[in-house]
């Protein structure tokens, strides 16, 4: 994560690096694809094709061992990344069209979600620079700029539905009471550290209400 990968790679997170060489076999991280192939629940990936603005979700047949394409995708945000091809589309971040995928899983026949959020629920989402940033990409992908304005929105509406389903028993929301000063590109190891045994402890919850299911 440096301004020399933005240089050399136009991209300011080296996601080649976390979904390559530390995630292939034989890297440091290596992703346990076999696993994930072996096991019989779905995989869902979301991202936001970059030339239609359109919302895709990937499954189990667009991901192969050491080419996690699709996961790269789904974490290519716009400007600060470049879009990344998968089959022949470009593709950024799916928070540009399905922020908070409620919908989809419960669409795809889930009884109960758990969403885990990276800020407080009751945390109102501000733009902050997703406007400079879609106007840095809006020539070449108007599209996906003009979903990137309506990010923040979309991210609201999510976490309000989701506290719908939360009051009915259906969902249940980990996220963090505080972020203890983590945002998108913090590189400050002591407050990721804070956070992640933060989001450890709140998920203490989730095997509870996995397990009250009937």
């Amino acid at each position: 994560m440096s301004w020399g990968n933005f240089l050399r790679k136009r991209s300011y997170l080296d996601l080649d690096y976390i979904y390559g060489t530390l995630s292939n076999s034989g890297g440091e991280n290596p992703l346990d694809f076999p696993a994930i192939m072996a096991s019989s629940m779905e995989l869902c990936i979301v991202a936001c094709d970059a030339e239609t603005g359109e919302v895709k979700y990937f499954g189990k047949d667009d991901i192969q061992q050491d080419d996690y394409s699709i996961l790269k995708a789904s974490s290519a945000i716009p400007f600060v990344c470049h879009p990344y091809e998968v089959k022949r589309h470009l593709y950024y971040d799916g928070a540009l069209g399905d922020p908070i995928p409620i919908k989809k899983a419960f669409q795809m026949g889930c009884d109960r979600v758990v969403l885990i959020l990276s800020k407080p629920k009751n945390l109102f989402r501000q733009p902050g620079k997703d406007p400079s940033f879609a106007k840095r990409i809006e020539r070449r992908y108007p599209k996906a700029a003009k979903q990137l304005r309506l990010r923040a929105r979309r991210y609201n509406d999510g976490v309000d539905l989701a506290k719908l389903y939360e009051a009915r028993g259906q969902v249940l929301i980990v996220s963090p009471d505080d972020t203890c000063g983590v945002d998108t590109l913090t590189r400050d190891k002591d407050a990721l550290q804070k956070l992640y045994a933060k989001g450890y402890q709140d998920g203490g919850t989730i095997a509870a209400f996995l397990s009250s299911i009937k």
